[in-house]
């Protein structure tokens, strides 16, 4: 996804839905009381581990964003990472794999930002109306709707969308119904 920053510099919120199918996203806040700004967003990069496997490649992860962050002046001036868990009947590799995705994603954004907060994935999706059967077109469409600069509608970018929501959730609740605070 290319960037749709028009601001040049300023504060942003990092946004990040951890995992092999997750996104990160930059969102601005708007000055005034219009739409923030959706200045940038990426899926989250991804290494070869072996032939069956891959995992979130946290020197890419963190690559980018410093680059992003560095060539156009911005100021992180918050983090929001999905307070993510295993699922029932997840089996023991993959839930090992899935938190080691989620502590990539938590360290890249503490070292951008010291002001994270985590929230349940439940959290962020009850401020925005969606229900438990909504499925991925509806972050997409969402975010569209919310965010100045979001044009995607490609299932593949939903971890970018959401990414996105949970910044834009930190924007307008300064992150008061967190889960936890690290």
């Amino acid at each position: 996804m290319r960037s749709a920053g028009r601001l040049l510099c300023g504060p942003v919120v990092l946004g990040v839905d951890p995992g092999n199918t997750g996104g990160v996203a930059l969102v601005q806040p708007h000055p005034g009381k219009g739409k923030a700004l959706f200045f940038d967003g990426w899926r989250v990069p991804l290494v070869k581990h072996s032939a069956k496997s891959t995992r979130v490649d946290g020197l890419a992860l963190y690559d980018r964003l410093r680059t992003v962050v560095a060539r156009k002046s911005l100021d992180v001036v918050g983090a929001v990472v999905e307070n993510v868990h295993s699922m029932p009947g997840q089996g023991v590799a993959s839930t090992f794999t899935f938190g080691r995705s989620l502590g990539t994603a938590e360290t890249v954004a503490k070292i951008c930002c010291s002001d994270v907060v985590y929230v349940a994935p439940q959290t962020w999706k009850k401020h925005y109306g969606f229900t438990k059967g909504s499925g991925k077109r509806a972050s997409l469409q969402r975010a569209r709707a919310e965010l100045n600069g979001f044009d995607s509608d490609a299932l593949a970018d939903n971890g970018i969308a959401e990414a996105a929501l949970m910044a834009l959730w930190r924007i307008q609740t300064d992150g008061d119904n967190q889960d936890t605070r690290r």
